[in-house]
């Protein structure tokens, strides 16, 4: 790391990216040292009316070491201000060996009045200046119900976060930049195309903004992130999303059961089941689920979902039995009719109780008794626009909800909170989290900002339920959760699952399961696309790929044999912060149709997904698509391929040229072929097909190919990868097998001979050869529970 101050610039640099900075002009330089090229020029920064560049400014600079969650580094700490103004800080570091640099931004009040901070603009200047930009694209990185989408428009705008690439193969230059944390304020980005450059910008924005008193130095902890340097689009925002999880600093939060949604399985014109949202109802799921064995695959969670939409009054508020059980819509009844009886009921079973809330929707008759509770202090407190959600229409005015910098509300919050965790609660569902976007303020804390307030309200669930509780977010903010929801639902009310569904959260990939698990709301395989076996799978497929975790939307008993088995094959859902690949994104698709899942450089779980639909017709990703959309839409066999060694950002697999590699198929159980590295892997899919296909790179001994348990064929179901001892002519693994049905490892011989096998725990196990597949075997374990089981097969060498 190489820091200096000389003659009025600031140098701050690693092996890869160096920040200048002009104390004279207060403004700033980023550079690729590699590539010796320009990745910033001329930056500036402001606050408000506040202006790096004031010509009456002075400038200083002093070098502060760091060692947090992203690493060891250098940052130079930028204060520039007037006598008796507001002084900016910005601070720029630079991590060791790492191609990203990190800002932040605040000010000093030098002024005797409070001021208030509502926007923060740490960067703005020319990136890539003077270039040439074949290939350009751009990616925003929208999480709400927005159509995310890579596009060739000369300029976007979005929350969080923004991506652009341009260049030609081989030679590609990338650019994210975003938030990196996020505390007080909301972040934006900005990226548009000129004659001289790509302008970019990032920045953070608050309707409230944040009270600064005379003499104090507000420098939050609203970072944000830019890598211009490293030149692979995937790995790029990969890297940005692991970095945004570490400085976050979100643990895991995987939800890997099936969650089944009673208001779906019940609703109109969605499940259209017997009604069971409420408590007597969940237990009798849960019942049935023990009935048919369901937890031999994973756990399952029923969610009590109390959303009576009754005026004046409702459960919300007050969040207690009484309540809950006064009104009926999701309640509690008899023979469960307190949340402990509840709950102790689903836990006996086996069951996870989740729980629902309205956020910000007010009961009138908590806000008359609390209105110290509530924003403003008032119980009437009108909003100066909007109303407080479509229920509400009709109402003459519209009143703020609760205030959640209130010590008051919040400790009646923990009240609350500790009821749940007593009952055994894990989940819990925010629905209308906007209501609690509070843009006029009236907060207790005179310094809260808007995003602040709304943080808090996960923030207090987060802390009265634990850590590794389920806590969602229903569409709400950006990613101004992130940290403290770890389940972000991105779609509005659908049970269906389409293309247009699956575009959006393809590209959102290095998000899903990083930031939040992504949940494109309750799934009903009646409801599949086509309505075959293959648009089921595909289906649950696609809900495993682009999704951090699953709602159904009907009863299990709703399910067919063959759709309860393929719902079996997905789960559990695996807990690594990683999702695929959609590695035709920049190829000008609306919906990527083909997913690459890295698990090491030998082995790799592809997807490719059928969207063709007849008479040249295509799927929008513009909007949500309705059921009478459908009816027009007709799916249609198609051809798919990608080169295995192909540049990824062309839709290739990056694979070794010099390898040959297996293609095993899991939902058709077959071989596929043995492939050179160069060649093309080409399919003819099905309607509405999604296939799912293990490669592995071949070896010179015995190797495993796929299992039977589950779509990523051996990723989720083998505790110990098999390995081959050369010494004792063995292949040996541990699989979890599930008791009852048989578990199947596919197994190339490559020139040798099975021998023998066995198992430490007693299970039958058989070996015999795939008849259909010359050198492929296949090992059958039979046990009678669920059981880890070590297992060897002995080989002999024909050579």
């Amino acid at each position: 790391m190489k820091q200096r101050n000389e003659n009025g610039t600031v140098v701050l640099e690693n092996d890869r990216v160096r920040m200048t900075y002009n104390l004279t002009s207060g403004r700033y330089s980023i550079f690729d040292v590699a590539r010796g090229i320009d990745l910033v020029a001329d930056a500036s920064t402001v606050v408000d009316a506040t202006e790096s560049t004031a010509a009456n400014a002075t400038r200083t600079c002093e070098f502060l070491n760091i060692s947090d969650d992203l690493g060891v580094g250098v940052t130079a700490r930028i204060v520039s201000g007037a006598p008796g103004s507001v002084s900016l800080i910005l601070d720029l570091s630079v991590y060791t060996g790492k191609p990203f640099l990190v800002l932040n931004c605040g000010v000093i009040n030098h002024t005797n009045r409070d001021i208030r901070v509502k926007m923060i603009r740490p960067l703005e200047g020319m990136a890539f200046p003077n270039r040439a930009y074949p290939n350009f694209k751009i990616l925003d990185g929208e999480s709400r119900t927005y159509f995310t989408r890579v596009t060739n428009d000369s300029a976007k705008s979005c929350l969080n976060n923004i991506f652009a690439l341009f260049g030609e193969s081989g030679a590609w230059n990338c650019m994210v930049l975003g938030g990196l944390t996020y505390h007080d304020f909301e972040k934006s980005a900005r990226i548009s195309k000129t004659s001289h450059g790509l302008r970019v910008a990032v920045w953070a924005e608050d309707p409230v903004g944040r009270l600064v008193a005379p003499g104090e130095i507000y420098l939050p902890d609203d970072k944000y992130y830019l890598d211009g340097v490293t030149n692979n689009p995937f790995l790029s925002l990969e890297q940005y999303g692991l970095a945004v999880r570490a400085a976050q600093k979100i643990v895991d939060q995987s939800v890997s059961y099936l969650v089944i949604n009673h208001w779906y399985a019940a609703g109109e014109p969605f499940g259209k089941m017997e009604l069971r949202n409420n408590s007597a109802g969940t237990v009798v799921s849960m019942d049935e689920a023990r009935r048919i064995g369901f937890e031999k695959y994973e756990k399952v969670a029923v969610r009590l979902e109390p959303d009576d939409y009754s005026m004046p009054n409702n459960q919300q508020g007050w969040w207690d039995d009484e309540h809950f059980a006064r009104y009926g819509s999701g309640g509690l009844v008899q023979p469960f009719a307190t949340l402990r009886q509840w709950g102790k009921a689903i836990l006996e079973r086996g069951g996870i109780p989740y729980l629902y809330c309205q956020s910000g929707r007010r009961s009138e008759d908590y806000a008359v008794e609390y209105p110290n509770h509530m924003l403003f202090n008032d119980s009437f407190a009108k909003r100066s626009k909007g109303n407080e959600g479509w229920w509400d229409e009709t109402q003459e005015r519209s009143y703020w909800g609760y205030d959640y910098t209130d010590p008051e509300f919040l400790s009646h919050m923990r009240e609350v909170y500790g009821r749940y965790a007593a009952a055994g609660v894990r989940g819990l569902k925010f629905d209308y989290p906007d209501t609690n976007w509070c843009f006029d303020g009236g907060f207790e804390d005179r310094t809260a900002t808007a995003a602040y307030a709304y943080r808090k309200m996960y923030e207090a669930a987060r802390q009265g339920l634990g850590a590794s509780a389920d806590i969602q977010e229903r569409i709400g903010r950006g990613d101004l959760a992130a940290g403290v929801a770890n389940t972000k639902r991105i779609v509005p009310d659908i049970d269906d699952m389409y293309p247009s569904t699956v575009a959006p959260n393809a590209l959102r990939w290095y998000k899903n399961r990083v930031l939040f698990n992504i949940d494109t709301d309750a799934k009903n395989p009646n409801k599949a696309f086509p309505n075959t076996i293959d648009g089921v799978r595909a289906m649950f497929t696609m809900a495993y790929v682009v999704s951090g975790r699953l709602e159904l939307g009907v009863y299990l008993t709703a399910l067919n044999r063959q759709r309860y088995h393929a719902l079996s094959r997905i789960f559990p859902f695996h807990k690594q912060p990683k999702s695929a690949r959609p590695v035709d994104a920049f190829c000008g698709k609306k919906c990527p149709e083909i997913y690459d899942f890295e698990i090491n450089p030998e082995w790799h779980q592809i997807v490719f997904f059928n969207t063709g639909l007849d008479e040249g017709k295509e799927w929008v990703n513009d909007k949500w698509v309705e059921e009478a959309d459908v009816a027009r839409l007709h799916p249609v066999s198609a051809i798919l391929r990608c080169v295995l060694c192909g540049d990824q950002v062309e839709g290739g697999l990056g694979l070794d040229s010099k390898k040959r590699y297996y293609v095993f198929d899991f939902w058709n159980d077959a071989l596929l072929g043995v492939y050179n590295g160069y060649d093309v892997l080409e399919q003819d899919l099905r309607a509405g097909e999604a296939r799912v296909m293990s490669i592995h790179a071949v070896e010179q001994n015995p190797q495993f190919l796929s299992t039977n348990r589950h779509i990523m064929q051996g990723y989720v179901d083998m505790l110990r990868y098999p390995e081959w001892d050369g010494e004792r002519m063995e292949l040996r693994g541990t699989s979890r097998v599930v008791g009852g049905e048989t578990y199947v490892v596919v197994i190339a011989c490559n020139g040798f001979t099975p021998l023998s096998c066995g198992v430490n725990v007693p299970a039958l196990v058989q070996v015999k050869e795939r008849n259909k597949e010359p050198g492929i075997i296949e090992m059958a374990i039979d046990s009678v529970a669920n059981d880890l089981v070590e297992w060897t097969i002995r080989f002999s060498n024909n050579s």
